[in-house]
């Protein structure tokens, strides 16, 4: 005997109901899903001591010259490279400019803390050869060290602003002072303890000859810094060292 049509309706009501009532589930399903996952938070770096983010900014700057120049250094851009928000660097450096000058403040103790290393190890060296070989190997390897810092001073950068550029050359006659000062240390001591030293050393021009340690050392690390795969800080100044022996024994 064929269903009654109000069965066949109380099936149909049924069966939609229970469709009803799994739609709507899975839709509090899904909403209580993207509920629980909730908006994607940013994520900040880990809180660090005040230092420790002045030198990751700083750092973070000093890529971004050497890659873009000094134009291309802005804060949101150094904000970014470093992993920090635009405000800390506002917080620290106060402006762009602030930040410029840090960078290149940096840079100079870096250098005089370098070559300040470097000539203390050519003073103790045993010999001219020796302390020529220790001196350069000390000061390459602390270019090698910090690569990014040693471009701000060693490769030209064509935009960097004209007291930039007045501290570099600040900076190398500096230096050039230092060496002619441990030139003329060291001769001395050649003089007292070799024979014939005082007499050979007569003639020599100090004050040149510290202008071509200083320029040749600067044109070493360049080499390291454009194909440090080639030029490593032993091979360039164990190569000069053994030049200098050479020319000295004749």
């Amino acid at each position: 005997m064929p269903p009654s049509s109000s069965s066949a309706s109380s099936a149909v009501a049924s069966s939609s109901a229970v469709a009803s009532s799994s739609a709507v589930a899975s839709s509090e399903g899904a909403s209580a899903e993207v509920a629980s996952s909730g908006p994607e938070r940013r994520r900040y770096a880990p809180r660090r001591p005040r230092e420790v983010r002045r030198a990751q900014i700083l750092d973070a700057a000093a890529r971004l010259i050497a890659e873009h120049g000094w134009r291309g250094m802005t804060m949101a851009r150094v904000a970014d490279e470093a992993q920090v928000a635009k405000s800390v660097s506002y917080a620290i450096f106060e402006s762009q400019a602030g930040l410029q000058r840090a960078v290149m403040l940096r840079a100079q103790e870096v250098t005089r803390d370098r070559v300040a290393r470097a000539l203390a190890a050519g003073r103790a060296a045993d010999g001219i050869a020796a302390a020529l070989g220790t001196g350069l190997t000390v000061y390459l390897e602390g270019v090698a060290r910090e690569p990014e810092i040693s471009r701000l001073v060693l490769l030209p950068i064509e935009d960097a602003p004209e007291s930039v550029r007045e501290a570099i050359r600040d900076g190398r006659e500096r230096v050039r002072r230092e060496i002619l000062s441990v030139i003329e240390d060291r001769l001395g001591r050649a003089a007292t303890s070799e024979a014939g030293t005082a007499e050979r050393a007569a003639g020599l021009d100090t004050e040149l000859i510290a202008h071509l340690v200083r320029d040749n050392a600067e044109h070493l690390a360049r080499l390291l810094l454009t194909d440090p795969g080639t030029f490593t800080p032993r091979r360039l100044a164990g190569s000069i060292a053994m030049i200098t022996r050479f020319v000295r024994e004749g």
